[in-house]
């Protein structure tokens, strides 16, 4: 759960014809691993090719991590916190999600 289904189902009741939101949630969720491809030409040996998978996913890691700032632009105002209870913080997924066995692929340190 990345925090924004609330958010698409009160749009959806309002703008029963509009997508927009629908598609700015699909954009902004980040609570799932990130589809990772990289293309392997022939000559590339095994070790670039992971090298190369890690490159691509650490970039796709940082866009991932930008996003949480549009998806609190988005929840602004839909809660209302307590004070002696903590905020619901969504988790941010930095794994990703190599075809074609769909094998998930964490960053490594």
């Amino acid at each position: 759960e990345d925090g924004l289904r609330g958010v698409e189902k009160f749009s959806a009741m309002l703008f029963a014809r509009d997508d927009r939101v629908r598609r700015v949630a699909r954009l902004l969720g980040s609570s799932k691993p990130i589809f990772l491809t990289v293309d392997r030409p022939p000559e590339v040996s095994d070790h670039e090719y992971e090298q190369r998978k890690q490159t691509k996913l650490l970039l796709l890691c940082n866009r991932s991590m930008a996003s949480c700032v549009g998806r609190g632009m988005l929840t602004l105002g839909t809660c209302d916190p307590l004070l002696a209870e903590a905020l619901p913080i969504p988790k941010v997924c930095l794994a990703g999600r190599v075809p074609p066995t769909n094998a998930i692929m964490k960053l490594d340190p």
